[in-house]
């Protein structure tokens, strides 16, 4: 075997080697964001099944990428947002998709509703798993037409923390802060 054929079979041979670690690195990747979707929906449904309040209800939960999916229905909207703020708090959610949970007998948009219960939750999902300082129970939400009005008392890096975080929340128009700064 002459040695340019020799160099060939080596290119090919590593190209090809190349090919399945970037396959396995994908597959793993698709393992790992599977496992993570599972381990979400799963811990959702516990939550939900251990709530008298919201355990009754004909609700479908799926988690995809991140996102917790609702589909079904509710009596009102404050059982909808109970719903989406506990999948909101849990670590790893990236969002939630509330557009086919319905509210019985009701033709009005729940929007407002479900922003409100994704800022709460939010707040409670940075509190218990991130690495902001903020005020879950100290700061109260309020939607309106797309704007979140923030109340209540919070030291000054909470504040911004809480205006932060409402501001990335999917539907929000503009964060309204009315919260009063305690001393640091």
């Amino acid at each position: 075997m002459k040695m340019n054929q020799v160099y060939k079979a080596i290119a090919i041979s590593l190209s090809f080697l190349f090919l399945l670690t970037a396959n396995a690195a994908t597959y793993a990747n698709k393992i790992t964001r599977i496992t993570n979707d599972t381990a979400i929906t799963t811990q959702l449904k516990s939550r939900i099944a251990q709530d008298p309040t919201i355990s009754n209800f004909d609700v479908n939960v799926s988690t995809n990428h991140g996102v917790v999916i609702y589909d079904g229905e509710v009596n009102a909207n404050n059982e909808a947002s109970t719903l989406v703020e506990m999948a909101q708090s849990i670590k790893g959610v990236r969002d939630v998709d509330a557009s086919r949970l319905h509210v019985k007998e009701s033709d009005q948009p729940i929007t407002d509703t479900i922003i409100t219960a994704k800022v709460k939750g939010l707040f409670i999902q940075r509190k218990l798993h991130g690495n902001r300082d903020i005020a879950p129970m100290a700061i109260s939400v309020e939607t309106n037409n797309g704007i979140v009005y923030l109340s209540g008392k919070a030291n000054s890096l909470q504040k911004r923390n809480a205006i932060a975080l409402a501001k990335q929340v999917k539907g929000v128009n503009q964060v309204v802060s009315r919260i009063q700064v305690a001393r640091d």
